[in-house]
């Protein structure tokens, strides 16, 4: 149970409780103003202070941080283990919220786990620890596994805040509470199998990230080009694997020469070389072969030839001296001599130049294999800048090629494997509710119950296996009733206080805001008081609510209900300056009601 509320700064009023029921009280001043609003007396500050020193976070636009509060702290003394534990936090804009601060005897059970404070008064753990202790100790939750339950998601249940949208509907304690933290949560707090509803989320999750892998796929036009093709596109990788490899041999053999462009260049200039010798040996040649034919058509004129020639030369022409045929024939025999050796020097000279040209192309050739030997085993470093990038090129090939076979195949695999295990997890829950009918037979039965007795109309609580998870409702009841959502939320608030008290968790209290009585009619509003105070003391824990002194029902409370036996002092009033929680009043829109 919770002790007290306190504060190190003198002006707080301190709050002291006591077992059962426990009315936090705003009075409102004779003559106040209209802008005395009791909504500012601090009641549902009180609910913040017991959350922040059970280790809530604290947001920046929180109370604590409000400059008002700088150099204070904020606490609790409440029930731990069997022990009474002192804890608080400090407050102010620059405070150290991160941990949290016991002051006296600390439980033993504690000691191993505290580091050293400031004195030997004083001790410090980090809010994260802090949580995992009050989990084991107040609800048995052991601190582990993902999806799994935790003392931050629990907790709420038992002390809602309106400013956190936990007056909204019974079954969210929070605004936008995840649904598998309210299936897990809910399944732990009334004994069924939570670890079915966290696989549930694992197996949410693995669905999200194949439907991801789908959008993605789709978002790249190609998905329809794979489902049910994972053969080709494994074909299509072991190919694009063997060019990779291949690749990267290259590389791993390939040497930078850096003169390979002089090295090109030459290489070319001595090929151009080689191909002019060759066209001028070709040429030389056809020379030869038409110097030969002229040659071999050389020869002396016949002399029957001649002495026909010189008769009728003697006719035609006696006056004119003619040389003797002798010398003529030596003549003609010297012209034909002097041809032929003309013609064969000209053969000759063009035969050497083909031997010069052919031994200076023998000499370019052997320095030319020289060369490509060199461009051949080395390379230029734009030549390996270029094997670089194709490499990368078909690296990324083979990458999209492999992430698009891994979705190939979840998409042909995958989602029939979730399919199985959906249905599976799904029966599993089926026989857990089963075999627990009992227990939730009986939370039905007290629902029904309380909401009886608040409003004069039983409503059923059903809790049923879906393929994703839990679905609650509350059905019957009293229609479009005024407060119903309130009725709700209190009827569902006390099951769980006294399933826990049933199970042996030793939480020992439930708190609600005066926000949830504000729909309710006095009627319904005196029901559920008598009826909180009567459970709690049935069943050993503590009863906290806080309300406005005219919103107290006493012309509808059952005779022998004493309701003012329960309020505690001190009453907060709509004093401006001293009459709230903190006993000042303080600009801040993060003050709460």
């Amino acid at each position: 149970m919770i002790h007290r509320i306190f504060s190190t700064d003198s002006r707080f009023k301190e709050l002291a409780f006591k077992p059962g029921l426990n009315v936090l009280l705003a009075e409102k001043t004779p003559g106040a103003r209209r802008d005395q609003s009791r909504n500012a007396a601090g009641k549902s500050s009180s609910l913040e202070i017991i959350h922040y020193a059970l280790g809530s976070s604290s947001a920046k636009g929180s109370f604590f941080a409000n400059e008002a509060f700088r150099g204070q702290t904020l606490g609790m003394a409440f029930d731990l283990a069997g022990e009474t534990v002192r804890v608080h936090r400090p407050a102010g804009p620059e405070a150290n919220r991160k941990n949290v601060f016991f002051t006296g005897t600390v439980p033993a059970y504690l000691e191993t786990e505290l580091a050293s404070g400031l004195t030997n008064e004083d001790r410090t753990i980090s809010v994260k620890l802090w949580n995992e202790i009050l989990g084991r100790h107040l609800f048995g939750i052991a601190s582990g596994s993902t999806y799994a339950p935790s003392f931050r998601m629990a907790f709420p249940y038992f002390c809602r805040l309106d400013s956190d949208g936990g007056m909204h509907e019974p079954f969210a304690s929070w605004r936008k509470q995840p649904d598998w933290q309210r299936d897990v949560t809910l399944a732990y707090l009334l004994g069924l199998d939570w670890n079915l509803l966290s696989r549930m989320e694992k197996l949410r999750k693995e669905e999200s990230h194949l439907d991801q892998l789908k959008r993605e796929l789709k978002g790249s036009g190609i998905v329809g080009q794979i489902i049910g093709k994972t053969t080709g596109l494994l074909a299509k990788l072991a190919v694009t694997n063997r060019k990779v490899c291949e690749l990267e041999k290259e590389l791993q053999d390939f040497h930078v020469l850096p003169e390979y462009r002089e090295i090109e260049k030459e290489a070319s200039q001595l090929a151009r070389s080689i191909a002019d010798i060759a066209d001028r040996n070709t040429a030389d040649l056809r020379m030869i072969a038409d110097l030969e034919d002229s040659l071999a058509a050389e020869k002396e004129p016949a002399v029957t030839d001649l002495e026909r020639l010189y008769a009728a030369a003697g006719v035609q022409l006696p006056e004119v001296t003619l040389q003797r045929l002798a010398s003529v024939k030596e003549f003609h025999r010297t012209v034909i001599r002097n041809r032929k050796s003309h013609l064969q020097g000209e053969i000759k000279a063009a035969q050497q130049r083909i031997t010069k040209r052919n031994t200076e192309a023998a000499n370019q050739q052997t320095r030319q294999s020289q060369l490509m030997g060199l461009l051949r085993t080395h390379g230029a470093l734009d030549q390996l800048n270029r094997f670089q990038e194709e490499l990368g090129r078909i690296r990324a090939d083979r990458d999209l090629l492999q992430k698009q076979h891994e979705v190939a195949q979840k998409i042909e695999k995958g989602a029939a494997d979730l399919e199985v295990q959906r249905a599976t997890l799904h029966q599993a829950l089926i026989n857990d509710i089963s075999e627990r009918h009992e227990r939730l037979e009986a939370a039905a039965l007290l629902y029904a119950e309380l909401s009886n007795e608040v409003s004069e109309r039983s409503s059923i609580l059903a809790i049923e296996p879906t393929n994703k998870g839990l679905r609650m409702a509350i059905t019957g009841g009293p229609d479009k009733s005024k407060g119903i959502r309130e009725q709700q939320i209190f009827c569902f608030d006390m099951l769980l206080a006294v399933m826990q008290a049933k199970r042996g968790n030793k939480l020992g209290f439930l708190v609600h805001d005066s926000h949830l009585f504000d729909a309710m009619d006095e009627r319904q509003v005196a029901n559920a008081i008598e009826a909180g105070a009567r459970l709690s003391e049935e069943y050993g824990f503590q009863y906290i609510i806080t309300m406005n002194s005219d919103r107290i029902p006493y012309a509808d409370f059952s005779d022998g209900f004493n309701f003012d036996s329960h309020i505690i002092e001190p009453r907060l009033t709509d004093d401006t300056d001293a009459g709230g929680l903190f006993g000042f009043r303080f600009d801040s829109q993060s003050a709460k009601s």
